[in-house]
């Protein structure tokens, strides 16, 4: 919605363009209505969720390293 951006994550048991096909998304007087009604699937690259620039010149690589709590870094 605008400028905001939703990922919703599930776990299913999809493993091929045609299993997401067969998704029914509604049913209209008992027929059911598949994402192939009303979709053409297709695999494409990853969604960019974002970018880091070095003083505005130029995109550069960011990384985030997470700790647990008590435990050694050096090992």
């Amino acid at each position: 919605m605008d400028s905001e951006q939703y990922v919703v994550r599930g776990i299913g048991l999809a493993r091929s363009l045609e299993d997401l096909s067969n998704v029914v998304l509604k049913t209209v007087e008992g027929t059911p209505v598949r994402v192939r009604d009303v979709a053409q699937l297709a695999i494409g690259g990853g969604v960019r969720q974002g970018l880091a620039t070095a003083d505005g010149d130029g995109e550069v690589v960011a990384g985030l390293v997470l700790k647990l709590y008590g435990s050694n870094t050096s090992e």
